[in-house]
């Protein structure tokens, strides 16, 4: 009932605003309508999973890890707060449309295990393990959004630092997918 008055209420305001008649001779253009925007504001659970795409052999592939993402949306404009695998909360910024969805890292975090100053675990190929310091440079994700869910691939990129130097001599990409349903 609600939703009968809304377009009847929506087709009168476009009646009486000269709604597109032929040649212009309405009184002149009207406005384009607003770019719809998909609700995606609330709590969201799935998985993340990466493939190596370059980088040390000893990393090996990432594996799949529960996600919990907080969104909060003003429009087309959103935060996220990302948690991974119940540990590390990070946070990021994005857009949404009306089915496409798309989010950057954020730079200044208040969580140090977000920006990946860490040392990764790195296995030689004779068993033992060496860690090797780590700095995330950047992580974009888009995809699409569908009714409860949201599906998103990108690639973050790691700088692989030298331990004395603090000097980049590697790099690191992984390419995501992260599958979301809304809780």
């Amino acid at each position: 009932m609600k939703r009968n008055a809304l377009i009847f209420l929506s087709s009168v305001l476009l009646c009486s605003c000269g709604g597109g008649g032929k040649g212009g001779s309405d009184g002149g253009p009207t406005a384009p309508p607003p770019n719809p925007t998909a609700a995606v504001q609330g709590v969201w659970n799935g998985t993340s999973t990466g493939t190596l795409v370059h980088g040390p052999a000893c990393i090996g592939n990432p594996v799949s890890t529960p996600v919990k993402a907080v969104i909060t949306q003003s429009g087309s404009n959103i935060a996220l707060s990302i948690t991974l695998n119940s540990a590390i909360t990070c946070s990021f910024h994005g857009t949404v449309g009306a089915t496409s969805i798309g989010w950057t890292f954020d730079q200044q975090q208040a969580n140090p295990d977000c920006l990946g100053f860490r040392h990764l675990p790195c296995r030689n190929a004779n068993g033992s393990i060496r860690f090797i310091d780590s700095r995330l440079r950047k992580g974009d994700l888009d995809g699409s959004v569908s009714g409860n869910q949201i599906l998103v691939t990108g690639d973050s990129i790691t700088d692989i630092l030298d331990s004395g130097t603090g000097q980049v001599i590697d790099t690191l990409e992984i390419m995501g997918k992260t599958q979301l349903q809304k809780q």
